[in-house]
């Protein structure tokens, strides 16, 4: 259905008998008007969904990367505490075992 020629439909005045006497012609008025109305609030809401849509694919894109970040530096941490871990059983062995001999008991 094209809304524009029902709009243009709607909107013309007749002078037809029945439409004076019945009000049709005021009603055949307020529903032209209530179409173009609903018409360009869809056209606004499809560009503000048009919006959304597009952000919302640049933030999962940003969120991907982030994500891959995150293992990269999960990576990293894990090193760290691997060496520090490392660090810290050398540390033992030289407080408990000074230069290399077994600790007397």
């Amino acid at each position: 259905m094209d809304v524009e020629k029902l709009i243009e439909r709607l909107g013309e005045n007749t002078d037809c008998w029945t439409d004076k006497v019945h009000g049709y012609a005021d009603l055949r008025l307020e529903a032209a008007t209530a179409l173009s109305t609903l018409q360009a609030e869809n056209s606004r809401l499809r560009a503000e969904l048009e919006y959304e849509r597009e952000h919302a694919n640049a933030y999962y894109e940003e969120c991907g990367q982030w994500e891959a970040e995150n293992e990269k530096l999960r990576a990293e941490l894990k090193k760290a505490e691997m060496k520090i871990d490392s660090f810290l059983d050398e540390e033992e062995k030289v407080a408990f075992y000074p230069f290399g001999a077994e600790k007397e008991g």
